[in-house]
């Protein structure tokens, strides 16, 4: 079971045992694919000291990067149902169940959408919504600059769950905490948009669904497909949150 972030010495710590670190480290990582990085790369490297740059991305990853990528495997998808990317015609009839019973649904073919991933423009809002010319002019601009880095604080979460994967210790000192915290963020807001979070009130009736989704599951009720979904995504919600805010209340009390 998780402990709440407190801050002790120099560092926000937490400890967390290894399917908590995995909900995070994988949520983080669907978000870097949802934004076209790749896990653990940091984009802001330059290219001839051996790293990678956004937009001076070869079209294929380092075969160290395509080996992990491609270990993103059914316990990633169980963990982190709803938070890929939206990419058509991809089905998999032959996923194996879940643990606990449910079963496990391939995030791909739960989120089947045609065009841009409506979760993109919750990370990248309009700054002029009633202007389009303006709000276009400044997307080219800065658009660039905040998805490298949303990527560097979602690889900074990624770093430190790999760090506390032996000891189930996180540490965090006060950049690092900070880019933890607006990683959180941002994989809450795709989150949100997965679960319908839009009004006020809406995080409250999600939760509501959450309790009562477990509730079912807790007496053997048999879950159909959106349930098992909704069930998982309003799990993560909840642990995000709640982690989120131990974090804020340790770095307010340091």
């Amino acid at each position: 079971m998780a402990r709440a972030f407190r801050w002790e010495g120099d560092a926000a710590v937490a400890h967390l045992d290894d399917v908590e670190l995995g909900v995070l480290r994988e949520s983080a990582t669907a978000v870097v694919l949802l934004l076209g990085g790749i896990p653990g790369v940091d984009e802001r490297v330059d290219p001839a000291a051996g790293g990678l740059r956004g937009g001076d991305r070869s079209d294929e990853a380092p075969a160290g990067e395509a080996e992990d990528q491609a270990s993103v495997d059914a316990r990633f998808e169980a963990l982190t149902v709803g938070l890929h990317p939206s990419l058509p015609g991809q089905d998999d009839p032959g996923e194996p169940a879940a643990p606990g019973g449910l079963r496990r649904i391939s995030p791909l073919d739960l989120l089947n959408q045609p065009g841009a991933d409506p979760a993109l423009h919750r990370l990248f809002p309009e700054a002029h919504p009633l202007h389009a010319d303006i709000a276009l002019e400044f997307a080219d601009v800065a658009h660039a600059g905040i998805r490298r880095t949303k990527l560097t604080n979602l690889n900074a979460l990624i770093a430190a769950c790999d760090q506390a994967g032996e000891t189930g210790v996180m540490a965090l000192e006060l950049d690092a905490a900070r880019q933890v915290l607006a990683a959180m963020t941002d994989i809450r807001i795709v989150l949100a948009d997965r679960l319908g979070i839009e009004e006020d009130g809406d995080a409250e009736q999600a939760d509501a669904r959450t309790a009562w989704l477990i509730r079912q599951a807790e007496r053997g009720e048999r879950l159909d497909e959106g349930e098992e979904r909704d069930l998982q995504l309003g799990l993560h919600h909840g642990f995000l949150g709640w982690m989120q805010e131990t974090l804020v209340e340790a770095l307010m009390r340091r």
